[in-house]
């Protein structure tokens, strides 16, 4: 058991080292015990803007019935700043401006599973650094458990296992 909580430690550790936000590393956890009895799909376009100011669209239907959701809250977020918000007209369209890469779009409506979309997509910075932070996490497991073993001595040192040679145990 602190095997597993010193890797974890050091894979959410790891993760604040490489910027890659809390919300990613976890998006695909519900962070609350609150459920939601509805879930949205979401289509953005154009998914990979590529100029600043770029027109973008959102259209947010219901993930089971595929109809358009009217009144979802969507809040454009660039450089941790709040840059835009609106919500989505009768068609289930909202429409703002791209502001550069990452823009992060929160798309939230009481009843219905909160969604995070990031474009163009996510930052390769932060895919990468999930990765090593993975790493970086199993490697802590790893010596925490063969720190554990040598403590409860289920590895021996060499040192004692000569020393135990000798005396014939």
């Amino acid at each position: 058991m602190v095997a597993f909580f010193v890797g974890f430690g050091v894979y959410i550790a790891s993760t604040q080292v490489y910027g890659i936000p809390f919300w990613w590393v976890f998006r695909v956890i519900p962070l609350s015990g609150v459920t939601s009895p509805g879930t949205f799909d979401d289509s953005i376009n154009p998914i990979s803007p590529t100029q600043i100011g770029e027109h973008e669209t959102v259209i947010v239907t219901d993930a089971t019935t595929r109809q358009p959701i009217e009144g979802v809250n969507l809040t454009v977020y660039y450089g941790g700043e709040t840059v835009f918000s609106t919500s989505t007209n009768s068609q289930g369209t909202a429409s703002f401006s791209y502001a550069g890469s990452p823009t992060i779009i929160d798309l939230a409506k009481v009843g219905y599973t909160s969604r995070m979309e990031v474009l163009p997509n996510a930052p390769e910075q932060w895919v990468n650094g999930t990765y090593w932070s993975a790493l970086w996490g199993g490697l802590g497991f790893v010596v925490s458990v063969v720190g554990l073993a040598l403590q409860l001595k289920v590895i021996r040192h060499p040192a004692e296992r000569t020393r135990r040679k000798r005396r014939g145990s």
